[in-house]
């Protein structure tokens, strides 16, 4: 037997005699908490094939969270993002890659999956125009065992499920503001109604987000090599903007959902080897998705779903370069735009004979991309010069099916098969087999395995640039088979715990290598007439080694009396591949604690998060070194109806207590480490009614 199966045995008897030591009390603590994401249909979190972690609006509001980024980092399981003024890039588990821009998890929103076609970006930022205060909950679903939803999703699913009508009020409104001139406003209004003798439910939502940043002194720095040249910050070198627009009406059996919103970053460090420091770095995601569905009951046992989706992606990129030698044109401003449209839809229909369930559905989508990139030189006179103009379409299908059987009132048994065809890529069959043994109504032991897989992103096999970046026409998609055994432990409503052991394996794992040597190139990509050697030091996406991931995580919720709450999240792993190399920016422990206390008047909270053992990325241009230690923290005051009455008055703190927190910066930084969030707080005041 292997050894992680034979560790995954032992950890399953461990759970499976405390089990029989526990009384057993008539109350169910899991039949109200239920979960749709792991299997696309209501299950209960006993019946859930995955570890799981659920997040409620109160926990949200409790904490003050403004971002996806810092729910993950305070409240998950196992999720972690490191910040370099671009972008939270977040990992899970330990597994993390540098420039993979969040490619290797789903992140939807009422059940539709944001991630943006080109690249299957998901961004937990301001990127995506999540409206965190229209949040109902989030369910967060661990390892790669959705395969109902096809590629992306190793690292697991983070569903963002939203507000309705009859639980948010009429009106409300919250403006916040803080140092470097940071302004935060939300509005939403909400209606609900009877309209021809069905439920109408309306509900719509304005933001807007902007600060100018902080500005820094960072070493100078004259990189021959790199073109790397700067020193401290200008003004607004680490600026961002974001507006956003939510809406959703729901009429019987019918929803539409739109969202709409976008988010334009300076960029003060040299990701790319530019300049850094100045206020025309940056880069704007611009995103938009429209979804209608209609999910109808045609009695007990048969029900259906359809939904059509049309996605709407826009990324931009400008950066300035000082070369002089750069085709004749001396300093230019280098501008990349990509446009991406997306056409999807989806049908499902489940039957539900009480002791065994069966899931049918296919999905289908395509997609258009197109690319433009200019170089645009700052003395006037000379003409732009056009390096790619490109266009191209994906498309893809996939048919899945679920089958659920309730082989005694403690044992459930599940099966699930998927195929998944891209037109640039073979088609895939998936697979996820699980079993649950509930011995009573306050425990749950869960055994899946399974094997998820990624098809290359067009930004890693299709994009190519005169300065950095190669095409790789040769990539093969990523496979991940993997074991889980979770043990949950609900003694009382007050208390919960749950316990997962882990391994997985991620072949041909998709990586950047800078190129030393020409003979490294994979692919026919050299332009004609060129020289090889003129590639050297740029990066090129390759299948490199496996990838080994083994390790457990502790999870403990308790509320204690007069609204005192406890909650800790540990995870611990080991992430490396077939040569003994840990992988770039994975932590060998993620940790956080959120302590709150709550009342009618008045809630205040601290949460901390912790990283330990964070090495850079191997294939850096300077020697690789290690961040032993990250600490972060959030502080939240809030007193409610102050200073009238339907009115709160909040207080919300970032990095309180002005932790170093150092992340390891993207692989072409020419300096060690970036500092993960400045001391800052914002003052907010929120009217409801």
């Amino acid at each position: 037997m292997p050894n992680y199966l034979r560790r995954v045995f032992i950890f399953a008897v461990i759970g499976l005699s405390f089990t029989f030591l526990t009384f057993c009390q008539e109350e169910d603590f899991f039949s109200d908490l239920k979960v749709n994401s792991a299997s696309k249909f209501s299950q209960s979190i006993s019946e859930v094939p995955s570890a799981v972690t659920i997040i409620t609006k109160d926990d949200i509001q409790n904490f003050g969270f403004t971002t996806l980024a810092e729910i993950l980092n305070f409240l998950s399981n196992g999720f972690y993002t490191l910040n370099d003024r671009r972008y939270e890039f977040a990992g899970e588990r330990g597994m993390f890659a540098f420039e993979d821009y969040n490619t290797r998890f789903l992140l939807l929103i009422d059940g539709h999956i944001l991630n943006e076609p080109s690249n299957n970006f998901a961004g937990v930022d301001r990127s995506t125009p999540i409206p965190i205060d229209l949040i109902d909950k989030i369910e967060i679903i661990y390892g790669p065992f959705g395969i109902m939803y096809g590629t992306s999703n190793l690292e697991g699913i983070i569903n963002v499920i939203t507000k309705s009508a009859n639980t948010q009020n009429p009106v409300s409104l919250k403006l916040s503001a803080g140092p470097y001139s940071t302004s935060d406003a939300f509005f939403s209004s909400s209606y609900h109604t009877n309209l021809f003798g069905k439920d109408l439910d309306a509900i719509v939502s304005l933001s807007s987000y902007e600060t100018d940043g902080k500005n820094s002194s960072m070493p100078f720095v004259k990189n021959e090599n790199s073109n790397i040249i700067g020193g401290k910050w200008g003004d607004r070198a680490d600026f961002e903007r974001s507006p956003s627009f939510f809406s959703r009406v729901n009429i019987g059996d019918y929803a539409f959902e739109c969202l709409w919103g976008y988010r334009k970053k300076g960029v003060p460090y040299a990701p790319w080897g530019d300049t850094y420091g100045v206020n025309s770095n940056y880069l704007k995601d611009e995103r938009a998705s429209y979804f209608l569905s209609y999910d109808h009951y045609f009695n007990q046992i048969v029900s259906t779903s359809l939904k059509i989706a049309y996605d709407d992606y826009t990324y931009e990129e400008n950066d300035s370069y000082l070369d002089k030698d750069f085709n004749g044109i001396g300093d230019y401003f280098w501008h990349d735009t990509m446009k991406t449209r997306r056409v999807s839809g989806e049908g499902k229909i489940l039957l539900d004979f009480s002791k065994s369930l069966y899931l049918f559905g296919g999905y289908w989508k395509r997609e258009r991309l197109y690319q433009k990139v200019v170089s645009t030189p700052v003395n006037e006179n000379v003409a732009p010069i056009l390096e790619r103009l490109e266009s191209t379409n994906q498309r893809a299908y996939s048919l899945y099916s679920i089958g659920q059987w309730k082989m005694s009132e403690k044992l459930i048994s599940s099966l699930a098969v998927s195929y998944v065809k891209y037109n640039y890529a073979k088609g895939e069959t998936l697979y996820r087999g699980s079993i649950i043994f509930n011995p009573n109504k306050k425990n749950s032991l869960k055994l899946v395995v399974g094997e998820g897989f990624r098809v290359p992103a067009y930004y890693e096999y299709e994009y190519a640039d005169s300065t950095s970046q190669l095409s790789n026409p040769t990539l093969h998609f990523e496979k991940s088979p993997s074991a889980e055994f979770t043990y949950l432990y609900y003694p009382s409503l007050m208390t919960s715990i749950e316990f997962s052991a882990f391994y997985q394996k991620i072949n041909g794992f998709i990586e950047q290598k800078v190129i030393a040597n020409p003979s490294e190139i994979q692919g026919d990509v050299i332009p004609q007439g060129k020289n090889p050697d003129d590639f050297i030091g740029f990066v090129q996406f390759q299948n490199g080694n496996d990838i080994k991931i083994k390790g457990a995580s502790l999870s403990l919720r308790q509320f204690f009396s007069k609204g005192l709450a406890l909650q800790t999240n540990i995870s611990a792993q080991k992430v490396e591949n077939e040569d003994g190399e840990r992988l770039s920016g994975s932590p060998r422990i993620i940790s956080n604690l959120g302590l709150s206390y709550s009342t009618s008047r008045v809630t205040v909270s601290l949460a901390l998060s912790y990283l330990r053992g964070t090495l850079t990325s191997q294939g850096r241009k300077i020697e690789p070194y290690e961040i032993k230690n990250s600490f972060d923290g959030r502080f939240n005051l809030l007193f409610k109806d102050f200073p009238f009455r339907k009115t709160s008055l909040g207080l919300f703190v970032i990095n309180p207590f002005n932790c170093n927190g150092y992340v390891p910066l993207s692989p072409a930084i020419s300096w060690e480490k970036g500092k993960r969030y400045d001391r800052t707080f914002l003052i907010s005041l929120k009217y409801g009614f």
